[in-house]
């Protein structure tokens, strides 16, 4: 797992912990989808902090992805979305790795679809490139 996203709250998060495992243990649906504009969260990044917490609760990382994407779908009735398949709207998020191992692994997106659509990403600025006169930011040449 990579390192954790730091997370503000008020309290200690065993009683949610305890909560989330309540709930599924008795067959209730569990939908992530982070309430932004929430004082310290952001629509989308905040999820992948509510799919690690899911997580660290005690579901499955498999559990905590439906809950982002089928179970929402089903449960408003969203009968285009929630899966990948032919007729399907197609939000998808590829990602590097398996976030079914490693729920982490959804922070190492690679490329996004909306309704079929790729978008163009904004990437962070390159590097600047080493040299005698850049040497880096902690590092000397010799």
């Amino acid at each position: 797992m990579k390192e954790t996203l730091p997370f503000k709250c008020a309290g200690d998060l065993a009683n949610a912990f305890k909560a989330v495992n309540a709930l599924h243990a008795a067959g209730v649906p569990i939908l992530a989808g982070t309430d932004a504009p929430a004082p310290g969260s952001w629509n989308g990044a905040s999820l992948h902090g509510e799919l690690e917490l899911l997580v660290r609760a005690g579901l499955a990382p498999a559990e905590a992805l439906a809950a982002a994407t089928s179970v929402p779908a089903r449960i408003f009735h969203l009968e285009d979305r929630g899966r990948v398949a032919a007729g399907y709207r197609a939000d998808l998020v590829l990602v590097r790795g398996d976030p079914t191992l490693d729920v982490t692994a959804t922070r190492d997106i690679v490329a996004v679809w909306k309704a079929g659509v790729a978008l163009r990403r904004a990437l962070p600025p390159p590097k600047p490139r080493r040299s005698a006169r850049n040497p880096g930011p902690f590092e000397s040449l010799p």
